[in-house]
């Protein structure tokens, strides 16, 4: 009795957990299915399956299909007919025994407004003993242009009744029928769209399985921008995934074991992966130097990363590169390297030696060497360790490739300096930069080689190395400009043009190069001089004739006449 009613409490705690269950998946305010998005459009308002959507009550007025999901959207609106404008309404009522017909022997036409812009795809008309073959179905976005809306499609089917597409779907706000030049009788029509997430091309039987979950999907053909959901693929979304999962399909399952499928929404594997397989999804091959199931097993240091085999951790090719010994485990010694340790270091730094795996030198080469393994002598024009340094300016290049020296030719003019990098300081040049340079224009520095110039000299300078001053009579840029005149004929300033005394007589302006006039050197000077000039002239040339004519009587006293005895004359006389 006791075992009874143990088992009649369990069963009643399992119905109470089982009802809690229903509770907690049971969608409230009226909706079903997954998360809740559909809306129930049941009559009176009831509430439909959580699951499935279906109504125990049947369909709310305007709606239809399986779920409830299908909208006749022009349901009890306003439509017209050629000749019964007022009476047009009965055509959406939902009766089919209430038909109207339009005006005979006239183009019969019928429209209705659907005040706002919508896709017409799916319809139904059921006329009222007539046929309804050669009816034409318009859609368009104003009332009095339907000859000119966008065709839906024109009735092929014989008969009172017919549901039927638009030969593609067709936006706008107003849907009319007409009939050219005959008579139509309409009872009913319905123009139906689906629910939000829910599609057809005559039912909405279909529910959208966008990526994105709010996404609403195309109410015709179920298309959605954002793609499919995990695990379903098509242009609908409608198609499960086979052998591959993921959004829109996209991704094959990976390597799982025994061959079975993944989930379709994630890409695992139930039972997980084969051998030599790993990952969530099982598409990842063991990582090189891995074995075994899940990969779990480390190899040891194998030849060009190929795996070991997997009994024993043997490697397939042999070892790697710096390990040596049967199971590759003892490292190389120092000063060796490569595949079993067989190859010797080259030119490294050698307190370092090199990387026991590939050869290269860890801390760098010794001077005069480069390159990763350090096997490789500097180019010309470089040196010292790594061949990092550049040679200095040699007179005979290039530089020893160990220490940078120019040897014996030393050092090109213009440098200086152990390994001839250093230029001439400022204002110097020439061989060990013992020249001095001229005198340059704009404090440019001279040649370091040569000492010339680049540009002009400075005023008063002139020659290739500016270090000639001007000749007297030029000044000036390279001596190009000529001195005026100076008092007393001086040369001017080689560097200004002035005139350190002044000018000479008769000249003036800032460079004495500006004669003055000949009125004020008469007036001033010019006649007191030729006055003073004349006046000595003609007293000088007085007293030279009365020196002549004082002479010439001298000498006529003195010359004997005839008959005069002249040793007489010339005897001198006693005293």
């Amino acid at each position: 009795m006791m075992g009874y009613n143990v088992y009649l409490y369990a069963v009643v705690l399992g119905c109470v957990v089982w009802r809690a269950s229903l509770d907690e998946r049971r969608c409230a305010n009226g909706r079903f299915g997954n998360n809740c998005i559909y809306q129930c459009h049941c009559l009176k308002d009831t509430n439909c399956d959580d699951v499935t959507g279906n109504c125990s009550s049947g369909c709310a007025e305007g709606w239809s299909g399986n779920a409830c999901q299908r909208r006749n959207i022009v349901f009890n609106m306003a439509a017209s007919i050629s000749g019964n404008v007022a009476e047009g309404g009965v055509t959406t009522d939902g009766d089919v025994t209430t038909c109207i017909s339009s005006r005979p022997n006239r183009t019969g036409r019928w429209m209705v407004d659907l005040l706002v812009k919508q896709t017409v795809h799916s319809m139904r008309i059921r006329a009222g003993n007539v046929s309804v073959r050669s009816w034409g179905v318009y859609v368009g976005d104003f009332e009095d242009s339907l000859f000119w809306s966008v065709p839906c499609t024109t009735l092929r089917y014989d008969g009172t009744g017919t549901s039927f597409t638009c030969d593609k779907p067709v936006a706008g706000r107003y849907v009319g029928i007409m009939n050219l030049h005959k008579l139509i009788t309409v009872c009913e029509v319905e123009i139906f769209t689906c629910a939000d997430f829910t599609f057809g091309k005559q039912d909405c039987n279909s529910r959208c399985r966008c990526f994105e979950t709010l996404e609403v999907c195309d109410h015709v053909f179920g298309t959605c921008t954002t793609g499919c959901q995990p695990g379903w693929a098509g242009s609908d979304c409608q198609q499960a995934c086979n052998g591959t999962y993921g959004r829109n399909c996209v991704h094959r399952c990976g390597r799982c074991r025994g061959g079975e499928a993944c989930d379709t929404t994630t890409g695992k594997c139930r039972h997980g992966c084969e051998t030599g397989w790993t990952g969530p999804t099982c598409h990842a091959k063991c990582p090189v130097g891995s074995y075994g199931d899940n990969c779990s097993e480390a190899c040891s240091h194998c030849l060009e990363g190929s795996t070991c085999f997997p009994t024993n951790g043997t490697c397939v090719k042999g070892c790697a590169a710096r390990w040596k010994g049967p199971k590759c485990d003892r490292s190389c010694d120092f000063g060796e390297y490569g595949e079993n340790c067989v190859l010797r270091c080259s030119h490294c730094v050698s307190s370092t030696g090199c990387d026991s795996r590939n050869g290269r030198c860890q801390a760098g080469c010794e001077p005069g060497w480069e390159g990763v393994f350090c096997t490789v002598e500097c180019m010309p024009g470089r040196f010292g360790p790594d061949c990092n340094q550049t040679c200095g300016r040699c007179l005979q290049p290039p530089c020893d490739r160990r220490n940078g020296s120019c040897g014996e030719g030393g050092c090109l003019q213009g440098w200086s300096g152990d390994i001839c990098n250093q230029a001439c300081a400022t204002g110097y040049y020439g061989e060990n930069c013992d020249s001095k340079c001229g005198h340059c224009a704009d404090d440019v520095e001279c040649d370091l080689m040569d000492g010339t110039c680049s540009s002009a000299c400075k005023h008063g300078w002139y020659g290739d190395k500016c270090d000639q001053t001007c000749l007297d009579g030029t000044w000036g840029g390279n001596c190009s400009e000529t001195c005026g005149l100076c008092h007393q004929n001086k040369a001017c300033n080689p560097e200004t043009g002035l005139c350190d005394e002044g000018c000479f007589v008769g000249y003036s302006g800032t460079y004495c190069d500006t004669a003055k006039g000949f009125r004020d050197l008469s007036s001033a000077l010019v006649m007191p001089v030729m006055v003073v000039s004349a006046s000595i002239v003609c007293c000088n040339l007085c007293l030279l004739f009365t020196c002549l004519v004082f002479k010439w009587r001298r000498d006529e006293k003195q010359i004997p006449r005839p008959g005069t005895n002249t040793e007489a004359l010339l005897t001198p006389q006693a005293e």
